[in-house]
């Protein structure tokens, strides 16, 4: 990576260390926790990197899922992974977290080649929303709000906003990294929404 574009905070906590014997360390510290554990984008985000290098760079990212079984204290933490089955165009792999000898997460990845297809797919539209720049900034309240939080900008257009004591549990908005060379919006919401991107 080029140092004239430095890794973003998420990026950089997430990119976790490989070592001589095949297992991959990281790091918690405490502005990526919520609650008594880690952001849950963390520890998924850290074992899709390492699992990318053992599925190699011509297949990308499919599907990933994960059980989140322990929490993840602050500090150090390692992680090994396997691949399960890699074919001609598709690799499924695993990832095992721990910590002092807790079995804290279990991440499955599966990779693939691009290739041609023949099917076509409708994608749903987005619902329309107000577009981020007309909505006000949530801002991060300290002691309110999960540490992890300080690290995104949120901006909501349904539903209520966490920590306001509203009933529903819907919502939907924008968000996007703090850093300011990763500025990009997405749209996460309660609807249906596969184009999500600003």
């Amino acid at each position: 990576m080029s140092p004239s574009r430095p890794l973003n905070p998420f990026h950089a906590a997430t990119l976790w260390n490989r070592d001589g014997s095949g297992r991959w360390k990281g790091t918690l510290t405490p502005d990526w926790t919520q609650g008594k554990t880690a952001f849950g984008g963390f520890v998924l985000a850290g074992a899709l990197r390492a699992l990318q290098t053992l599925a190699g760079p011509d297949r990308q990212p499919r599907s990933i899922s994960a059980a989140l079984m322990d929490k993840l204290d602050v500090g150090g933490f390692t992680s090994e992974g396997e691949v399960l089955r890699a074919g001609k165009n598709v690799t499924v792999a695993e990832a095992r977290v721990h910590q002092n000898g807790r079995h804290a997460a279990t991440v499955l990845a599966t990779f693939g080649v691009c290739r041609t297809s023949s099917v076509a797919f409708d994608e749903d539209q987005r619902p329309e929303r107000p577009g981020a720049a007309e909505l006000p900034e949530i801002p991060y309240l300290e002691g309110v709000m999960p540490p992890c939080q300080q690290h995104f900008e949120t901006r909501y257009t349904d539903g209520s906003v966490p920590f306001s004591g509203y009933d529903a549990v819907e919502c939907g908005g924008w968000i996007r990294l703090r850093h300011p060379k990763h500025r990009s919006w997405r749209c996460w919401t309660r609807f249906p929404s596969p184009s999500c991107n600003a």
